[in-house]
């Protein structure tokens, strides 16, 4: 499977696709808040995007697909950890991580 980024920046709602190349389907997608905290914690860097070297194009593509995977990761534990930790902390129970 081949893929290719399609960015565009420098524009009032920023954003970053990474597209499968045989059938333009997006696989990960940045922008709004995600894609500026992504560029403020240096997770998505600037600079890579004008690299024109394909070793630095795959890698980025890498990156941006281990991103995406991270993130939505991070949200499905937030989904189903959150409400039961903030829940608990309330009530002052507070119980291991590995109790839930």
């Amino acid at each position: 499977m081949t893929f290719y980024i399609d960015a565009w920046l420098d524009r009032p709602q920023p954003f970053v696709q990474v597209k499968n190349k045989n059938n333009q389907q997006i696989v990960a997608s940045f922008e709004g808040n995600e894609l500026s905290r992504a560029l403020e914690y240096g997770d998505i860097c600037l600079s890579d995007f004008s690299d024109p070297r394909v070793e630095t194009q795959m890698e980025l593509v890498k990156s941006l697909l281990l991103l995406r995977c991270c993130e939505d990761i991070s949200k499905e534990i937030t989904e189903i950890y959150g409400a039961a930790m903030t829940s608990s902390l309330r009530g002052g129970n507070r119980n291991r991580l590995g109790d839930y």
